[in-house]
């Protein structure tokens, strides 16, 4: 990984097609991307190389997003990594329990790249800020 990206940002999606369209989108922007297709293989990613922001899908095999990101809260490595579900859940329950369980923002598919661009973005500069403060880099 490059020290000069715009960040790092572990996209955990089990559809292909949208994973691909998310990877490629991101690195063109700069960013240094890691793709998941299960839970279990974004935990084990992000914490050999901890992501400034996960991009979690909710709807997947196996372990869902929510696990996952209740996982990444427990280890020091994914502690301070913002996260945001981006998911077809859009049901008023389903947003609430990903924003109360702490994720920084619940975007719902279909949605507009540029805009997801820049709410990921944000998410990268508050993410760093929190783990400077922290004591991390």
């Amino acid at each position: 990984m490059t020290h000069d990206s715009e960040g790092t940002i572990l996209i955990l999606e089990d559809d292909i097609d949208s994973a691909e369209l998310l990877r490629v989108w991101f690195n063109e922007q700069g960013y240094d991307v890691m793709v998941a297709k299960k839970g279990e293989e974004a935990l084990a990613l992000a914490r050999r190389n901890p992501p400034d922001v996960a991009v979690l899908d909710i709807v997947l095999p196996g372990m869902d997003g929510f696990e996952v990101f209740k996982q990444m809260r427990e280890h020091e490595e994914t502690r301070h990594t913002a996260v945001m579900f981006l998911t077809i859940r859009d049901e008023r329950e389903e947003v609430l329990r990903g924003l109360e369980l702490g994720a920084i923002d619940y975007v719902t598919k279909p949605y507009d790249l540029q805009t997801l661009g820049l709410r990921v973005r944000n998410l990268v500069r508050y993410a760093r800020g929190r783990r400077a403060e922290a004591g991390g880099v």
